[in-house]
């Protein structure tokens, strides 16, 4: 999914959404990247949040998954 900003339509990110296949039950993974001019304002967090409510809600998950490294505390 593209995150742009309004009005211009500017891409600034990408997230990332994919069923797992592994488990029986619903299970979604769930990952993004931002341009680094975009990071720290708070949109990936709205961009993931409105993403995690459509995986419940539309698409019936149990689960999202998700994963970084320790050191990227802002994604923590």
């Amino acid at each position: 999914l593209a995150v742009c900003l309004r009005p211009a339509g500017k891409l600034i990110g990408l997230i990332a959404i994919e069923r797992r296949t592994d488990r029986a039950e619903r299970v979604h993974n769930l990952g993004y990247i931002f341009h680094p001019a975009y990071q720290g304002h708070g949109y990936a967090t709205e961009a993931c949040r409105a993403a995690m409510d459509y995986v419940f809600r539309q698409l019936a998950a149990a689960a999202i998954l998700t994963g970084t490294k320790l050191e990227n505390v802002s994604s923590v």
